[in-house]
């Protein structure tokens, strides 16, 4: 009976887990870190070889492979004049671009083009992914030159000296200064100016017969008028309104003095 009743107040002291019921949770504890384990650098092993690859694939299409490859070229050249030869560029720069990667292709490997005095400005477009274009803006010339040794140069308005010519109708603008090269920039105001009236004339449609230069500018337009303006920026953007109005207006004008601050305009008989 003691032994017996022994035993039952043990059973009834202890208010643990039996061994048994402790394994399995032990188990259970230990499969978890496994997986979790396995998940983590299972994962990232998987990112890093996926990565390697990617990035390698991205090295191969860059240097290798023909993706990028420049397979067309258009050179774009603007109308006039006949000092560039378009196809004999557009020759230069397919023979130096064709195959080669575009995304190596940039505007400062054009430096030749720079080196054409008859180039006045290009651009590059890019056409992804193995196309581009060039547009190339030529000088237009604005006047002719004739130098100390009695040589005709085009001009354009900038200065630039850009072609030898023979045979123009452009107005004729001495400067027995010195002897021209293709390529100078000539100086001075007056020529400049001169140059700049010119250009403008000439974008508003308005049609120069001479120009002299000597303190004051005197312009000799075309079926008229003579107009006189002092060497001031300002008055050229104001000869070209003033003489385009009165053409408009079908208003018989003889002369046009820019000279002052009320400009003196005098009518035909």
């Amino acid at each position: 009976m003691g032994i017996t009743t022994g035993k039952a107040c043990y059973k009834s002291r202890y208010f643990g887990p039996s061994s048994k019921s402790r394994r399995p949770r032990y188990k259970k504890n230990f499969q978890k870190k496994r997986r979790l384990f396995k998940r983590f650098f299972g994962s990232r092993f998987f990112l890093i070889f996926f990565g390697i690859v990617g990035f390698s694939l991205l090295l191969y299409i860059i240097f290798w492979s023909n993706f990028f490859s420049v397979q067309n070229i258009e050179v774009i050249v603007t109308a006039g004049g006949q000092e560039l030869d378009a196809e004999v560029l557009t020759q230069e720069v397919r023979k130096r671009f064709l195959g080669k990667n575009l995304l190596f292709v940039s505007a400062n490997k054009f430096f030749f083009l720079s080196e054409e005095p008859a180039i006045k400005d290009f651009s590059l477009k890019k056409n992804w992914p193995n196309q581009f274009e060039v547009l190339v803006t030529k000088r237009v010339g604005r006047a002719v030159l004739l130098d100390s040794k009695q040589k005709e140069f085009l001009v354009d308005e900038e200065g630039v000296v850009f072609a030898p010519v023979s045979d123009s109708d452009l107005l004729v603008i001495s400067y027995p200064s010195k002897s021209l090269a293709i390529g100078d920039k000539v100086q001075g105001r007056a020529i400049q100016f001169v140059l700049a009236v010119l250009s403008s004339c000439s974008e508003a449609g308005l049609e120069v017969d001479s120009v002299r230069a000597a303190g004051n500018v005197v312009v000799e337009f075309m079926d008229g008028p003579q107009v006189l303006l002092p060497l001031e920026n300002s008055a050229i953007t104001r000869m070209v309104t003033m003489v385009s109005q009165f053409r408009s207006e079908g208003e018989p004008v003889s002369k046009i003095d820019l000279r002052f601050k009320n400009p003196v305009v005098e009518y035909k008989e």
